[in-house]
């Protein structure tokens, strides 16, 4: 369990703890939609080489926008577990990031999460390309409007396994 500042999705905590059942062979990461409703800043991606980072450089790296957050998951995730392979997914639309603040804001995460992944060599899983649309949200999501319900887990687990069986981005 997480708690305080060390709850977001790249938090050091939270990537040691992948590992509690055995250390993993696929990484499947989808943030961006608390982001998104938090209003967190957007930000630039930096394009610094992390290759040669130790690992208090690693642990000192920022997470104050999205981009800063995204490419520091994605660093110690690949440090922590360098055989794994990782994928990333961009959030579907939802009631909540599509209708309080505009889709505009997830489109724009989606952009980022296309740049950062794409340094990285990381495939992408894009659910709004995964029949989800925001207008098709509410046959997917559940009663709150951000949770997908049994029609939309059967539509990732579609999506996934389609991309660990063709090995294409999706």
């Amino acid at each position: 369990e997480t708690k305080g500042a060390d709850k977001y999705f790249g938090s050091p905590t939270r990537i040691a703890h992948l590992d509690d059942n055995g250390t993993p062979d696929i990484i499947i990461v989808q943030g961006g939609a608390n982001d998104a409703s938090d209003h967190v800043t957007l930000g630039t991606f930096n394009q610094d080489d992390p290759t040669d980072l130790t690992d208090a450089q690693i642990a000192a790296l920022p997470v104050n926008t999205f981009c800063d957050a995204y490419r520091t998951m994605l660093i110690r995730l690949i440090k922590s577990y360098p055989n794994a392979q990782i994928v990333c997914v961009i959030p579907p639309y939802c009631a909540q990031n599509s209708v309080f603040f505009g889709m505009d804001v997830l489109n724009a995460e989606a952009e980022a999460i296309y740049e950062i992944t794409s340094y990285f060599g990381i495939p992408v899983i894009d659910w709004r390309k995964a029949n989800m649309s925001f207008v098709r949200r509410q046959t997917i999501m559940g009663a709150d409007g951000i949770h997908p319900n049994s029609m939309g887990h059967y539509l990732i687990y579609k999506k996934v396994i389609d991309f660990l069986f063709s090995n294409q981005t999706v």
